[in-house]
C-alpha cells in the first residue's frame, strides 16, 4: 500500500507466503509512502509464513512493514505467526515516524537475525500497544543475541 488513506481496510484476510524455507525476498503487508489523512486499518488478518533476506532495506518486518512518515496504521485482531527476516522484527517492523496502534493481535513464531523477533519499531512519532484480549503463546519468537 502506498500512500494510502484511512479508507483502506484489510480485513479477515489470509495473507500467507511460502514459508521461511523459500528463497524470495518479500513481505506479507507494506505499507509504504506518506499519508496525510490517517492511514489503513489491518483488521482480523492472517498473516504468515513470510521470510525478507539479503539486501539492505529488505530485511526488514516480513509480517508487516510500516515504512511510511506520516502513517497512522491500526493492526486489530490479527494473527501475525511464523515469519522471519535476517534483519529486524520478524512478525512487525515499523519505521520512521508513524504513528501504530496494535490492539488484540498475536504474535507467534516471529523470528529474526537482528532485533525483534515479533516487534520492531525505530524512530516512532507514537506506538500503542493494547494487549486486553492479546496472547502470546510459547516462547518461539526469537532474536539474535547482541554482541
Amino acid at each position: 500500500m502506498r500512500d494510502c488513506d484511512e479508507m483502506t481496510v484489510l480485513s479477515n484476510l489470509e495473507i500467507g507466503g511460502g514459508g521461511a524455507t523459500s528463497y524470495a525476498t518479500y513481505r506479507g503487508v507494506l505499507i509504504d509512502g506518506s499519508a496525510s489523512s490517517g492511514g489503513p486499518f489491518i483488521t482480523g488478518c492472517w498473516i504468515h509464513g513470510f521470510s525478507t533476506a539479503a539486501p539492505p532495506n529488505t530485511t526488514w518486518g516480513a509480517g508487516i512493514l510500516v515504512n511510511a512518515a506520516t502513517a497512522q496504521v491500526w493492526i486489530r485482531g490479527c494473527t501475525i505467526e511464523h515469519n522471519e527476516t535476517s534483519g529486524e522484527g520478524g512478525g512487525i517492523a515499523v519505521s520512521w515516524s508513524s504513528e501504530v496502534l496494535i490492539e488484540e493481535c498475536v504474535l507467534r513464531d516471529n523470528r529474526c537475525g537482528g532485533s525483534g523477533g515479533g516487534l520492531y519499531a525505530q524512530g516512532l512519532r507514537e506506538l500503542v500497544m493494547r494487549a486486553r484480549g492479546s496472547s502470546v503463546t510459547r516462547p518461539g519468537t526469537t532474536a539474535a543475541p547482541h554482541s
